[in-house]
């Protein structure tokens, strides 16, 4: 078993980033036994109070298990419990363009399925929540609201499957939502110009027009990583294309 020196300013970031990877390439299983902290800070090139926050993040996951006397142990984790541990802010940007490529994946298609099959209870709802995103104050909210928007969007697709698969991956959803509004609290009126994107997407579907509703959604998307990976849209016409 190999561990990278570190050379981040975050040093504990970058254990618990090393750690969940070898979980992800299985160099861990469950019941797996941690080395020491004496071992882990040798092995790092950190101390051993870096060793400890680190450790006390992957506790506060759920990932690893401390006994009394025996030391730190992996515990069983299951597909969608292990996806929701991972926290955007530790993760690299090719990660989170990989998460960012997932939303869009998924996010297009039930837009679409959306226009299909949402009810009036639906699109009532939709337009609730972004009337109240539009009205937050505060980041937390506007967090809230907009993740709650693109849930229930999922929702109005009446289809058991994308609901399971949400679920499973909301936490990272949130986590690339939260970036996205820490970013364009920066930008004059992005959270207005989102919040029209929003309606555009509801209008489509309320029409009922799968076709544009995938493209109001791929465009809000769109939109939303070019700033939070803050790209220049106009040199970046076709970098989704």
């Amino acid at each position: 078993m190999e561990f990278t020196p570190i050379k981040r300013q975050k040093i504990y970031e970058e254990i618990v980033d090393q750690i969940y990877k070898m979980l992800i390439e299985s160099k861990f299983e469950e019941g797996s036994k941690l080395p020491p902290e004496g071992a882990l800070a040798e092995r790092f090139g950190v101390s051993k109070t870096v060793v400890r926050e680190a450790l006390s993040v992957l506790k506060t996951n759920g990932v690893i298990e401390s006994r009394p006397g025996s030391g730190n142990f992996i515990r069983k984790i299951d597909g969608g419990s292990f996806v929701s541990s991972i926290s955007t802010s530790l993760l690299n940007k090719e990660a989170l363009i990989e998460i960012l490529e997932l939303r869009r994946a998924l996010e297009i298609e039930a837009a679409s399925l959306a226009a299909e099959r949402a009810t009036e209870e639906d699109i009532k709802k939709l337009l609730l929540i972004n009337h109240n995103l539009k009205e937050a104050t505060t980041l937390e909210d506007a967090i809230e609201q907009d993740f709650s928007l693109h849930e229930s969007i999922f929702h109005a697709t009446h289809n058991s499957a994308f609901v399971t698969v949400f679920i499973s991956i909301s936490s990272l959803i949130k986590n690339a939502i939260k970036e996205s509004k820490i970013k364009s609290k920066k930008i004059p009126g992005r959270q207005l110009e989102g919040v029209r994107e929003h309606f555009e997407i509801i209008e489509a579907i309320k029409e009922k027009d799968d076709i544009k509703a995938r493209d109001k959604m791929r465009s809000h998307l769109e939109n939303n990583e070019l700033k939070t990976l803050n790209i220049d849209i106009k040199k970046s016409k076709n970098i989704f294309k």
